[in-house]
C-alpha cells in the first residue's frame, strides 16, 4: 500500500511538473481576464461616478433654479397683489368722490329748487297782501273821495290826500 501511495504521488509529481506550465498559463490567463475585467469595472465605475456627480450638479442647479422661480413668483404675486390693492382703493376713492360730488349737486339742485319755492310763494302771499292793500286803500280813498265830493256839493271842500 505504500507503494501504491508513492506511485500516486509519482504520477501527480509528474502531471505537475508536465502540467505545471499549462497551470501556470491557465492562471495567468485567468488573472489577466480578472485584472482586464476590474480593469474595465473600474473605468466603467469611474464613468458612472463621473455621470453621478455631473447628474447630481444638475440636479442641485435645477433645485437653485426652482427655488430663485419660486421667490421670484412670489416676489411677482406679492407686487400685483400691492397693484390690485392700490388700483381697488383708488376706484373705491373714486366711486365715493363721485357719490360725494353727485350727492353735493343733488343737495344744491334740491336747495335752489325749495329757494325758488319759496321766493314763488313769498312772491305770491306779497302779492296778495299788496292787493288786499291796493282794495284797502282803493276803498279809503274812494270813501274819502265820495266824502270829499259829499263835503263838496254841501259846501265844505276837502281834498283826499
Amino acid at each position: 500500500m505504500i507503494f501504491q501511495l508513492i506511485n500516486v504521488l509519482f504520477m501527480a509529481a509528474v502531471i505537475i511538473l508536465v502540467r505545471r506550465k499549462k497551470i501556470h498559463g491557465f492562471f495567468k490567463s485567468q488573472r489577466e481576464q480578472l485584472e482586464h475585467s476590474m480593469k474595465f469595472a473600474a473605468e466603467g465605475l469611474e464613468k458612472i461616478e463621473a455621470e453621478y456627480k455631473e447628474i447630481k450638479s444638475k440636479v442641485d442647479q435645477l433645485e437653485q433654479n426652482i427655488i430663485e422661480v419660486k421667490n421670484a413668483a412670489e416676489e411677482d404675486l406679492e407686487r400685483e397683489l400691492q397693484k390690485i390693492k392700490k388700483d381697488t382703493e383708488q376706484f373705491v376713492e373714486k366711486i365715493q368722490t363721485d357719490f360725494e360730488l353727485r350727492m353735493s349737486q343733488a343737495s344744491h339742485k334740491a336747495k335752489k329748487l325749495i329757494e325758488t319755492e319759496l321766493v314763488e310763494i313769498g312772491m305770491a302771499k306779497a302779492k296778495l297782501k299788496l292787493e288786499s292793500l291796493m282794495k284797502t286803500q282803493n276803498k279809503e280813498w274812494t270813501n274819502q273821495m265820495l266824502q270829499s265830493e259829499l263835503s263838496q256839493s254841501s259846501g265844505n271842500k276837502t281834498y283826499a290826500s
